[in-house]
């Protein structure tokens, strides 16, 4: 069985750990290592992020004995796995993006602080429950929920900003369970 031209699975459990295998590891956790390095003391970012792992990948490919369009070949088919959820994160932040720019963010804020500020705290964070409970069934992506609500929820923790960040945990993980559950409930 083969994953892909170059790539093939191999089923048997007595494979030996070569030396290119443990050079491909120890470039991969050395990446780590100054990707760690490079975002506390430089205080590196997405792109310098980005262009580190695009490194690596070379350098994977040349240890490995890879050609170019092999190496391609399998960057490409590791970056299929996420692209999903890159495009949800990115179209999520767009929409961040556009309610900052057309001040409408304020508006959803002012309406929304309006509706909970009469509430006691204690039940304040209850209302922002119920609210990420709404948001997360149009929103499924628990970073793109985040990227939409917490501009909005974090001032409106009257308690703590922890709060925000528990109404949001709290609700995602209580709907991936309820749809669990409905998934489960369907097969029956």
């Amino acid at each position: 069985m083969y994953l892909n031209h170059h790539v093939k699975i191999v089923s048997n459990h007595n494979i030996k750990l070569e030396n290119t295998h443990k050079m491909v590891l120890f470039c991969f956790f050395l990446n780590f290592v100054v990707l760690a390095f490079g975002v506390i003391k430089y205080g590196w970012f997405i792109k310098e992020i980005a262009g580190l792992f695009i490194f690596l990948t070379i350098i994977i490919g040349l240890i490995s004995k890879l050609s170019v369009n092999q190496t391609v070949d399998a960057f490409l088919n590791g970056a299929a796995g996420i692209i999903q959820g890159a495009l949800i994160i990115g179209l999520a932040r767009a929409i961040v993006v556009v309610l900052n720019e057309g001040h409408i963010i304020d508006t959803i804020l002012y309406y929304t602080s309006s509706a909970i500020h009469y509430f006691p705290s204690s039940l304040s964070s209850v209302g922002m429950f119920i609210l990420q409970a709404i948001i997360h069934f149009i929103v499924p992506s628990g970073s793109g929920q985040a990227m939409l609500t917490m501009p909005i929820m974090t001032p409106l923790a009257d308690i703590t900003h922890q709060t925000a960040v528990l109404s949001f945990s709290l609700t995602t993980e209580l709907e991936i369970l309820f749809f669990l559950l409905l998934a489960i409930l369907w097969q029956v």
